[in-house]
């Protein structure tokens, strides 16, 4: 009972967050992928949710361990739980969540020890939603971090998004050019030169 309580907190977490982003899998043959759907085949197979998870928490690992090589000099990844669930709530989730390690002072024995804290310490988390057709409509990612882990994103899920702020920026800012080329270049190429200086001065200082 505590531990339903707690991954649906997880999930209504990841819903409400709104600081989540919207991805997609880069390729229908990426291996998490596959795995994921052959679970959503066999919904009630006991045995091979374990045996599919037990691989997905294997290159989970994998990852960690390449960018701890490539990169433990500069950053250093925090240990914790994988917490992977499939979930039943109008829609169908799979839910993977890395729950952050913390240390506490167990009040009976007064030993210390390692647990999961309940209402802080979620790392990262990948919420993937799905319909009565076991087509996937929506992933959805958090990172604690401001920056996505590539591990996480790319090492583990092999996703791209569907839209950032980046890709946002440059969309607008082209839309924006197309129209000063069209509508004010030809009879004006001097208020055109001076309207887009300030346009390219205003996106580098927002």
């Amino acid at each position: 009972g505590d531990l339903d309580d707690y991954v649906f907190m997880l999930t209504q977490q990841v819903l409400d967050n709104k600081k989540s982003r919207h991805f997609k899998f880069k390729s229908e043959h990426k291996e998490v992928r596959m795995l994921i759907c052959e679970m959503l085949e066999d919904k009630d197979n006991r045995d091979l949710f374990n045996k599919n998870t037990f691989r997905i928490a294997d290159q989970l690992l994998d990852a960690e361990i390449l960018t701890e090589r490539r990169y433990g000099h500069i950053t250093e990844i925090k240990k914790g739980s994988l917490i992977i669930s499939q979930i039943d709530e109008n829609y169908h989730y799979f839910l993977f969540s890395k729950v952050e390690h913390e240390q506490f002072l167990n009040v009976e024995e007064l030993v210390k020890q390692i647990g999961i804290p309940y209402e802080k310490g979620t790392l990262k988390t990948c919420l993937i939603k799905i319909d009565n057709n076991n087509e996937i409509i929506d992933i959805i990612v958090t990172d604690t971090n401001k920056k996505f882990a590539s591990y996480w994103l790319d090492g583990l899920f092999e996703l791209e998004e569907l839209k950032s702020d980046e890709k946002n920026t440059v969309v607008s800012f082209n839309a924006m050019d197309q129209l000063l080329n069209r509508n004010v270049k030809s009879i004006s190429p001097n208020d055109y030169t001076m309207i887009r200086n300030h346009l390219i001065t205003y996106y580098r200082t927002q």
